[in-house]
């Protein structure tokens, strides 16, 4: 098993990881992702508004791989955002050129903390401790992420 060393910063961390080779049909290209993890913020009752707090992060980091706890709720969710080529030009008012879809994962992570004491205190429901897994891979010679649950 590979042990990545990343120190931990509450506020958030952007963190580069590259590797292979093979990227985008040149060979000696490396792999990269790049994931941006933080403790979280703040208070939220249901899942969904728990899910919304790791898509608002999203909005202001560029990233492929978006990573939350805080909530101990355990979400995921592919998102897509368009990223215009940089030999896109403006004609008459209009974009000429090339668009690329993105594609994001946004990961709510668990506190593996067992309902009981301060969980139960706070007014919070059990809630499973398994643990997503974040798969680095590439599909058609570019980076690819995949998390199970």
């Amino acid at each position: 098993m590979l042990w990545v060393h990343v120190p931990y910063r509450a506020e958030g961390l952007l963190l580069k990881i590259s590797f292979g080779s093979g990227a985008a049909r040149n060979s000696g290209q490396k792999f990269v992702y790049w994931i941006y993890q933080t403790h979280g913020y703040g208070g939220a009752r249901t899942k969904s508004a728990k899910a919304t707090k790791v898509e608002r992060t999203a909005t202001w980091v560029h990233a492929d791989c978006y990573i939350m706890s805080h909530d101990h709720v355990v979400n995921v969710a592919p998102d897509v955002y368009l990223i215009p080529d940089r030999r896109t030009y403006s004609e008459n008012g209009f974009l000429t050129g090339k668009i690329t879809a993105h594609r994001k994962m946004l990961v709510k992570s668990n506190a593996f903390l067992k309902w009981g004491g301060y969980s139960e205190m706070g007014g919070f429901p059990p809630v499973d401790l398994e643990c997503p897994i974040i798969k680095l891979k590439h599909r058609q010679g570019r980076p690819f992420i995949k998390v199970e649950v």
